[in-house]
């Protein structure tokens, strides 16, 4: 996602992440950072640019990743991610300026961040951070209060379109509708972050992985963590997470009905991401539909949504949930090539299946 901070304003790309909620970006003095192509951004070039004291409201409703420093004047924070993404540095507040639609520009006020001193993260397109859209009172959704009314959505292009970018929309502007939409209720559970969905069964093939119990409620339950032992809210929509993922023993049942749908001989990810991977053959492989049965609505998969092709094998494109405990993921590649909106007024989720490069 493109924006800019300050006044004047510096150009930032941030990583769009429903799985949290603050917005952050590498700023100077940067005592320990990653390479970004981007001018690093200087709050001290900003007149808008100010930092956030400690003990402050702003400061309190950015817990538990914000704290005092020693001499209790500056409210810092630190952010640690799934995929060893880190960050900390003082929180501040300048304005962020946006491209519309119409090709303006935008400028917000008052925007809550965080200017990055250490940054750990392995980006490859130029991006300067992250900017979170998750429901936590910080995230941009909420920060953007009744300009986007609750309202965003996006669609996510296959990791095989490098020519074109995913698209963001806010506002009027995000509304998802027409022939084909699902639409799913979401789950108000804390800490609200978390986009919560209920998955009820998944099939693979005319196999349905749910049929071995009265619901999918034991795997949740199974893997220690009373949080989720209902049924209701077991998944979360996360743009931030490449992968599906899910319980350890629901993802078993996942692995075999695959494995005894492709015939391939098995080989092992040179690269250690993927558990399941083929040896891919000399013609096509026919491979399984795989459909996620959530309440309020059936997600049909496309084979990009679910396997990955590398080199010449061919790979599941889901885990088990790191640490065998908490919700499943509906990460980024289940999300590709779907309009993905979301209404939190209304408290829904809608996906539409779409070609994201032609919009």
């Amino acid at each position: 996602m493109k924006y800019s901070i300050g006044n004047p304003p510096t150009p930032c790309i941030g990583i769009v992440d429903t799985g949290s909620d603050l917005i952050w970006t590498q700023c100077t003095p940067c005592r320990s950072c990653f390479k970004q192509t981007l001018p690093i951004f200087n709050p001290e070039s900003s007149s808008t640019y100010r930092r956030i004291p400690c003990n402050t409201a702003d400061c309190e409703r950015s817990k538990p990743y914000t704290y005092c420093s020693v001499n209790k004047e500056d409210c810092l924070f630190s952010e640690d991610y799934a995929d060893k993404t880190a960050t900390s540095g003082v929180l501040s507040i300048d304005t962020l300026s946006f491209a519309s639609t119409g090709g303006t520009s935008t400028a917000i006020p008052n925007i809550v961040f965080g200017c990055g001193w250490r940054n750990d993260a392995a980006f490859k397109s130029g991006e300067t951070g992250i900017v979170g859209l998750g429901g936590g009172a910080h995230s941009l959704i909420n920060q953007l209060g009744p300009l986007a009314g609750g309202r965003f959505s996006y669609c996510l292009t296959s990791r095989f379109a490098r020519s074109t970018t995913s698209k963001l929309h806010f506002g009027d502007n995000a509304v998802v509708a027409g022939r084909g939409v699902v639409t799913i209720p979401l789950m108000r559970i804390e800490p609200r972050t978390y986009y919560h969905v209920t998955l009820l069964d998944v099939t693979v093939g005319y196999r349905r992985l749910g049929s071995y119990n009265r619901n999918l409620s034991s795997y949740f339950a199974q893997e220690g963590n009373s949080a989720y032992i209902l049924e209701e809210g077991n998944m979360v929509f996360d743009s931030g997470t490449t992968l599906l993922m899910l319980p350890a023993g629901l993802y078993d049942e996942l692995k075999h009905a695959v494995q005894d749908h492709i015939k391939l001989e098995q080989a092992k990810d040179p690269g250690g991401v993927f558990d399941l991977c083929f040896q891919k053959g000399r013609g096509e492989v026919p491979l399984p539909e795989v459909v996620l049965y959530f309440r309020g609505g059936d997600v049909i998969l496309e084979d990009d949504n679910i396997f990955v092709e590398q080199n010449d094998q061919l790979c599941l494109a889901a885990l088990p949930v790191w640490g065998r405990r908490g919700p499943g993921i509906f990460g980024y590649l289940a999300q590709a090539n779907f309009l993905v909106g979301y209404d939190l007024n209304k408290g829904e989720v809608y996906l539409k299946r779409t070609d994201c490069t032609k919009l």
